[in-house]
């Protein structure tokens, strides 16, 4: 039913979720990598980087250099 309603699994719109947060997380410099990891779910930045990357196409570490240099 949930798949039927939103088009993907529920594990993948709770992947999508913490994905979204952890972009407004990465706009702050001062957290860092594993602390961000930590505040949407992810016990290592392993995991974190590797759906991270899956989602957006870009490292967390790329994303926040991107978005420093939208500013």
């Amino acid at each position: 039913m949930f798949v039927r309603h939103t088009g993907q699994t529920f594990h993948a719109f709770v992947q999508r979720q913490r994905v979204l947060t952890a972009c407004q997380l990465l706009r702050d410099a001062r957290l860092k990598l594993d602390a961000v990891a930590g505040m949407v779910g992810y016990r290592d930045t392993q995991s974190f980087t590797h759906v991270f990357k899956r989602i957006e196409g870009v490292t967390p570490g790329q994303y926040r250099r991107r978005m420093a240099g939208a500013f």
